[in-house]
């Protein structure tokens, strides 16, 4: 996923220079990869406030002393105005945040209180926005209203720009693809790498599982976790094609994400 790295980082370019970048809307499919780049991006980008060295240098980026927090925040848990605000609150202070005898109204006050003291604002990832039992999109867009003007956001959804509102609030999408297959194949490789037995998998049935999948890194993995299950009950250190079929046999097309 470099070259989707890169355009995040085109996007998020104006916070190495301790300023917030405008609105913007993340999509594709399911399994390709956005929550797993955002977090792991995410991460990264929150020790550069405190650290001196440089985090993500290229020959146009470079550290600065200042720069805006990054907050994640899954829509599927934050559904309701509470826990929308008590989520983003909680992980821009060092203090835990009470879940209990506080009001929205308070944690509102607290968090414009602990925003308009930021001279840098905060980036806001909010995912799996649009998909059932999610805060709608509409909703969300009087979440953000009701925050400070130092506040940007990246959504992250599965549908195209023109089939949400958020369109009208972001100044820019940035569209993830399916993986390719041997990308695909890649990415089973190097997990089954560091979590199984050496050569558990070898490289033609990591092929097999990237061809069903078509594209799906979370089918691809759910297969390839169901498959070292049967091999292990079966008190086996490799995997073989019986295993790889029962293990496509158990997931249903479509499916329910196991997050």
């Amino acid at each position: 996923r470099g070259p989707l790295l890169d355009r995040l980082l085109d996007h998020l370019d104006p916070v190495f220079n301790g300023k917030l970048p405008a609105n913007a809307y993340l999509y594709g499919p399911s399994g390709v990869g956005k929550s797993a780049v955002i977090t792991a991006l995410f991460r990264h980008l929150n020790r550069l406030p405190t650290e001196t060295r440089t985090v993500i240098h290229t020959t146009t980026r470079a550290q600065s002393m200042t720069s805006p927090s990054f907050v994640y925040l899954d829509t599927r848990q934050t559904t309701s105005e509470f826990a929308f605000y008590h989520a983003v609150l909680d992980a821009l202070v060092e203090e835990t945040v009470p879940e209990h005898g506080i009001g929205t109204e308070t944690l509102r006050a607290r968090l414009h209180e602990e925003l308009d003291g930021s001279r840098t604002g905060v980036v806001v990832a909010v995912d799996h926005v649009g998909e059932p039992r999610s805060t709608s999109e509409s909703d969300l867009v009087d979440l953000f209203a009701g925050l400070p003007s130092n506040v940007s956001w990246l959504s992250m959804g599965r549908k195209r720009p023109a089939e949400t509102e958020l369109s009208e609030y972001t100044s820019e999408s940035i569209r993830v693809d399916p993986y390719k297959q041997q990308m695909l194949v890649d990415v089973l490789m190097t997990r089954a790498s560091v979590g199984l037995a050496q050569q558990a998998i070898d490289h033609q049935l990591a092929n097999e599982i990237a061809a069903w999948a078509n594209g799906n890194a979370h089918n691809a993995l759910a297969a390839l976790f169901i498959a070292t299950h049967h091999a292990e009950q079966a008190d086996r250190s490799s995997l073989n094609r019986r295993d790889v079929e029962a293990a496509i046999e158990e997931i249903p097309i479509p499916c329910v994400s196991l997050g």
